[in-house]
């Protein structure tokens, strides 16, 4: 046994020596790449590369990168050859691309027994357009603002236009107002003019090259009223003249209402009423603390005077409306307050041209709350509530101007729940308004009324009438009130202000536009 042991190990080792051991074979190392970041990005094409890190065994031959609309694209998509192949980075421009289309890209290398690839990225081309971005709108005034923007790329050609528009619909183009600015990218201000007090606008970026025009995101801001004081009573003479009596103020227009400019200021008086005849002469009324005032003006407002003051030292006062019938004639009226529970009414009467004045009562102690004229220049009056213990009286007073310059008071009266705030005579039509949704029609030129309550507004006081023909008319009260009739008054609609405080006087001029004025300095403007 042990002899055929001692021969294998002899047999063994004799193989063991004559046999050459060979190494295990080895994997050949493969190629590491990563995918660069993308730069330059236009509408139609984009700067991409790669990085080689070890090339691999054996050597890469090629390098590059490969892209497609689809994720994780391949050589057998769309590749980009590099130069020159081996370790390090390179940067290869791939073009032409599809405008705003979004692309996959991957760099790659390839050996003779191996393709790699590095990170998948992505990116989207940008717009044949400009890139332009609509940022804010700030320092806004009663006529200007200035809008702010931003033009980061200038799409497949230089800018031939930029700058913003503007417009009071939705959607503004280059077809409405804008300003045409440096043609730069970056950011930009610009000034926006000629705009409107007291209206909401809409705005947008613009910037164009030759293949067309590229606009930024829509915002809107409304330009400020030219005073924050209660506006109380406003009136037209023609299209573009108007003015507008309020606390501490006097506005006036000159371009239809598009902008208001202050022509009287006190610290004290609040303007309370105000009728012009022409562009030239006009009166004002007013009251401080203490008393009445009526001022007057020749040369449109630049100067004033104060033709009459009332004063009554254990009574508060206050002016209610103005009325001029033509030449030298001029109705005042005037509520005084001897407590909180009475109400007197005054008519200050002049019959040239406010030099001198003289008294009129009613028959009753009525205080009167507006006033109105007709075509033949007879003047009504609503009057409020007669304050004799607990019973009360709604009445219109019709005033006609006699030859000799006397006048002749007619009371109407109404009901006796009831106030009147407003009042309109058209042709032999009149309209009057009241508390509780009251609404008075005349037929025959004030002789006879006929109460109408207006339904859903009934606890409502409606401050203001107004009518542009026999058919259409308007109404305007408290809590933003506003009605539009197109029969006459027997049936009201109402619209949509975005006002929620009162309104308290009503004009129309003659091209048919309606304006509204109330609380905190609201102007209000349509045409319907």
């Amino acid at each position: 046994m042990f002899k055929y042991i001692s021969l294998l190990i002899f047999v063994l080792g004799f193989f063991a020596c004559k046999l050459e051991l060979k190494p295990l074979p080895v994997a050949p190392a493969k190629i590491n790449i990563s995918s660069n970041k993308i730069t330059s990005i236009t509408h139609n094409s984009a700067v991409a590369g790669g990085t080689v890190n070890s090339e691999g065994e054996p050597a890469s031959t090629e390098r590059g990168v490969c892209y497609a609309t689809t994720p994780f694209p391949t050589v057998k998509n769309i590749k980009v050859r590099a130069s020159t192949a081996g370790l390090g980075s390179y940067q290869l421009t791939i073009e032409p691309l599809n405008p705003e289309t979004k692309y996959y890209i991957r760099a790659y290398a390839i050996s003779p027994k191996d393709t790699a690839y590095g990170e998948h990225l992505e990116f989207t081309t940008g717009s044949q357009l400009p890139s332009v971005t609509t940022n804010e709108v700030n320092t806004i005034t009663t006529s200007n603002a200035v809008a702010t923007s931003t033009v980061s790329s200038t799409g497949a050609g230089p800018l031939t236009q930029r700058g913003v528009c503007w417009s009071t619909a939705t959607n503004p183009s280059i077809a409405n107002d804008k300003t045409s600015d440096a043609l730069s990218i970056g950011d930009l201000n610009s000034t926006i003019t000629g705009l409107k007090q007291n209206t909401r606008y809409y705005v947008r970026a613009y910037a164009a090259n030759s293949l067309g025009v590229s606009y930024g995101k829509e915002l809107s801001f409304i330009t400020p009223v030219p005073t924050t004081e209660d506006l109380n009573q406003v009136q037209f003479i023609n299209n573009n003249f108007g003015f507008i009596a309020g606390n501490r103020v006097i506005l006036k227009t000159v371009n239809g209402g598009d902008t208001w400019t202050k022509i009287r200021e006190s610290t004290t008086v609040n303007f309370t009423a105000v009728h012009f005849e022409n562009e030239n002469l006009g009166y004002a009324g007013g009251n401080d603390q203490y008393y009445a005032y009526i001022y007057k003006t020749t040369d449109g407002g630049l100067t004033w005077a104060q033709v009459a003051r009332d004063w009554n030292s254990n009574e508060r006062l206050l002016v209610t409306g103005i009325e001029s019938t033509g030449g030298n004639r001029v109705v005042c009226l005037i509520n005084s307050f001897p407590n909180a529970s009475q109400i007197k009414g005054k008519m200050l009467i002049s019959s040239d041209g406010g030099a001198n004045w003289s008294g009129l009562s009613a028959s009753k102690i009525v205080g009167f709350n507006c006033s109105d004229m007709n075509s033949s220049g007879v003047v009504f009056v609503g009057g409020s509530i007669f304050w004799s213990g607990s019973t009360y009286n709604v009445s219109i007073y019709s005033i006609p101007f006699l030859a000799n310059g006397s006048t002749n008071l007619t009371e109407k009266t109404l009901d006796g729940t009831t106030q009147i705030y407003g009042i309109d005579m058209i042709g032999n039509k009149g309209h009057a308004v009241g508390s509780e949704g009251r609404y008075y029609l005349s037929g025959d030129s004030g002789l006879n009324w006929t109460m109408r309550s207006i339904s859903g507004f009934t606890n409502e006081s409606l401050n203001a009438v107004q009518f542009r023909d026999d058919n259409k008319g308007f109404i305007a009260g408290t809590n933003g009130i506003f009605l539009r009739t197109t029969d006459g008054g027997l049936s009201w609609f109402r619209e949509n202000t975005s006002f929620t405080g009162d309104y308290t006087s009503i004009a129309i001029k003659p091209d048919g536009t309606v304006f509204a004025v109330g609380e905190k300095g609201e102007i209000f403007r349509k045409v319907f």
